[in-house]
C-alpha cells in the first residue's frame, strides 16, 4: 500500500513533523525551485551503488500542467497535490513519470511522486523524499533516508575537489565518496541509461 504523500508546506513550521518525512534533514534555509531547473550530470556521490553517467532534466511545470495531471491521473486517494507538484523530472521512459512536490518553503525537502503508466490504470510508486540544495553550478540532492549524497552540475561545468568538499559540508555530512562521469567528455554524449538500477534506497534517477 502506497504511503500517504504529505505535503511539505502545511509542517514547514513544525521541524520535528519535517524530520518524520526526511529523518536525515538539515536545516539549509528555502530551496531555490528555479534554480534547479536545467540540465544536470552527475559528478560526485557517496551512495553505495555505482551512479550512472547521464544527464537529467529538470523541468518547471506550468499551472495548466498540473490542472492536465490532476485531470489525468487522480490525486491517489488525496496523497498527491499536483498544485505543489513543481517540478518535473523527465524520462524516456514513457511508461512512468516522476514529478517533485513541495515549495520553495520546504526547505528543499522534495517529495518524489512517481506515476507507473504501464497498466491501464496509473499506479503511484511508493518512494522516500530526498532533500535538494543548489549552490551556485551545483546541485546537492540528499537521500532521506540514508543521508548520502549525490551532488549534479550543470552540463558544461566541472567542479573542483574543494568545492565539493565544501558543498557536502554544507549539507551537513563529511563523508567521503567517488566521482561520476570521470570517463565521459562533458561536451559528449552520456552513456545510455534505462533509470533502473539496484540500490541501498528508493532513490530512482531517469535519464
Amino acid at each position: 500500500m502506497t504511503t500517504p504523500v504529505t505535503t511539505v508546506e502545511v509542517i514547514v513550521k513544525d521541524e520535528r513533523r519535517l524530520l518524520a518525512i526526511c529523518p536525515q534533514f538539515k536545516n539549509v534555509g528555502e530551496i531555490n525551485l528555479d534554480g534547479m531547473v536545467g540540465v544536470w550530470r552527475p559528478v560526485y556521490y557517496q551512495v553505495t551503488y555505482n551512479v550512472p553517467c547521464y544527464d537529467m532534466l529538470i523541468r518547471k511545470l506550468t499551472s495548466k500542467e498540473k490542472n492536465q495531471n490532476n485531470e489525468k491521473f487522480g490525486d491517489f486517494n488525496e496523497t498527491v497535490i499536483w498544485d505543489d507538484c513543481n517540478l518535473e523530472i523527465k524520462s524516456r521512459d514513457s511508461s512512468r513519470k516522476h514529478f517533485l512536490q513541495g515549495c520553495r518553503k520546504g526547505l528543499g525537502v522534495l517529495e518524489n511522486i512517481v506515476v507507473d503508466l504501464k497498466d491501464s490504470t496509473p499506479t503511484l510508486i511508493d518512494e522516500t523524499a530526498d532533500q535538494w540544495l543548489v549552490m551556485e553550478n551545483l546541485l546537492l540532492m540528499k537521500d532521506c533516508v540514508s543521508g548520502k549524497i549525490v551532488i549534479f552540475s550543470r552540463n558544461s561545468y566541472q567542479p573542483k575537489l574543494h568545492e565539493v568538499k565544501k558543498a557536502i559540508k554544507g549539507f551537513g555530512t563529511i563523508s567521503e565518496g567517488d566521482w561520476a562521469c570521470r570517463d565521459t567528455k562533458r561536451t559528449g554524449k552520456p552513456e545510455a541509461f534505462d533509470g533502473e538500477y539496484e540500490s541501498d534506497s528508493d532513490v530512482i534517477f531517469f535519464e
